[in-house]
């Protein structure tokens, strides 16, 4: 049991910069979606999201980028609380 509870300390350190990351991502696309409304753009760039799901090699990464697209675009939007 003291591996597991190890292994699951350094998850639980894992999520912490996860989070920071994610916090850090979201100021970001705020800001992005801020100026494609000054500059008239769509919020949602197919060929963009392609770029970013192309670059990652596992499936489990893709899906998870898949929702973190998803929630960006609805926090541009202004739909998302």
């Amino acid at each position: 049991m003291e591996k597991i509870e190890k292994i699951r300390k350094h998850i639980d350190e894992l999520d912490l910069k996860i989070a920071t990351l994610l916090d850090e991502r979201e100021n970001a696309v705020i800001k992005l979606g801020e100026e494609k409304k000054k500059s008239g753009l769509e919020i949602t760039d197919e060929e963009r999201e392609k770029e970013i799901l192309k670059r990652l090699g596992k499936k489990s990464q893709r899906e998870v980028f898949k929702k973190i697209i998803e929630i960006s675009k609805n926090i541009q939007r202004g739909t998302f609380d």
